[in-house]
């Protein structure tokens, strides 16, 4: 899957919405700042 990012506005009503994926985006950092995951949360992956 590619990474993205949606923007949504609206008018007098104000609404806004932002969504993104960036997976992609976070491993090349990762290999770029030569980075690595943190250990698990106890919490996460439950």
């Amino acid at each position: 899957m590619e990474d993205y990012i949606v923007r949504a506005t609206a008018g007098e009503g104000t609404i806004r919405a932002i969504a993104a994926a960036t997976t992609n985006m976070v491993k090349e950092a990762q290999k770029v700042h030569a980075c690595r995951r943190l250990p698990q949360l106890p919490w996460e992956g439950q």
